[in-house]
């Protein structure tokens, strides 16, 4: 990539960054003001910088985020680009960079079109990690927008429950929510080369983490933020059959990547889940031949550990 094809705005951050923030947006003009209104609310006793990827945006948030740059000369760092990163080169080049610039000993994250509800998110999680040595990941709940209306769904922790995971917990499915997670910065440069070879980043980087340090992530019954799902979020506008498939194919990446030799019980659940859902979306569409093929790999993924008579 040609680093001349960006800008990178950068003020007197303060010299003693405790919490590194990473926003990545691209056309969120509606969004982009909420989600670094509640990063700047934080109620902390330690300094944190913002870091915003604008990832090429052609309407208004460039001119946003430039306003509050203005506004707070020293919190923030922003990388304009003149090119979009993502369908060019992947993740791995925004992760990069971002990375690159983290001052602080630890990340959060919140893309463009979320927001923070809770004043005192940063503090809870830089508390819980600082006093809680054996975790690397802190995380919490959120609520969900759709078509523009806040709802009373939650995702995260949908039994209000708090919970800890090991690296095991994440073969099969993703437990955090991107939105309210923290994690200690140890992100390798070079690890970034991973985030191109699956559609979930986020996922694959908690298993890194965990990976790396042998330690765990706690997920909190609190509500910290706003997830908003609309059709042109980056899964909003996935089909349901695609989700599915990539899902699975994250499932045999993941083995791929670790080389754990066999499934667990919930892996093999979840395939035959996943499975089942493609089999029915192939055969409502009367591709019966693509659909006996799905039935054909979920026995050969699952050693016949699945239910025949889930698909009849």
């Amino acid at each position: 990539m040609n680093q001349d094809n960006f800008i990178f705005n950068e003020q007197d951050v303060q010299n003693k960054i405790f919490v590194s923030v990473h926003i990545v947006t691209y056309m969120h003009e509606n969004f982009i003001s909420k989600c670094i209104e509640g990063i700047l609310m934080q109620k902390t006793n330690f300094d944190f910088e913002i870091i915003i990827h604008d990832d090429a945006s052609t309407d208004n948030t460039p001119l946003i985020i430039s306003k509050f740059e203005q506004k707070y000369p020293n919190k923030f760092k922003v990388i304009y680009q003149f090119e979009n990163q993502y369908v060019n080169f992947g993740f791995e080049n925004i992760k990069k960079q971002m990375f690159s610039l983290s001052s602080g000993k630890y990340i959060a994250f919140c893309e463009g079109d979320d927001y923070w509800i809770d004043n005192y998110k940063l503090q809870k999680q830089v508390d819980f990690l600082e006093t809680n040595k054996d975790y690397i990941i802190h995380s919490g709940s959120a609520k969900i927008i759709r078509n523009n209306q806040l709802t009373e769904e939650i995702i995260g922790s949908h039994d209000f429950i708090s919970k800890s995971y090991q690296l095991e917990d994440f073969y099969h499915q993703n437990n955090l929510v991107n939105c309210t997670v923290m994690f200690k910065n140890i992100i390798d440069i070079n690890d970034s080369i991973f985030f191109n070879n699956t559609l979930y980043g986020d996922w694959y980087m908690y298993v890194l983490l965990l990976k790396k340090t042998n330690k765990k992530a706690y997920r909190s019954n609190e509500l910290f933020s706003v997830y908003r799902f609309h059709e042109k979020g980056f899964y909003g506008g996935m089909d349901l059959f695609k989700n599915y498939d990539e899902h699975l194919k994250h499932i045999l990446f993941l083995k791929q990547t670790l080389k754990y030799k066999v499934f667990s019980y919930s892996t093999i659940e979840n395939i035959n889940n996943l499975s089942c859902e493609k089999f029915k979306i192939l055969l409502s569409k009367k591709k019966i031949f693509s659909a006996i093929k799905v039935l054909l790999y979920n026995i050969y993924l699952t050693k016949y550990n699945f239910s025949l008579k889930r698909y009849l």
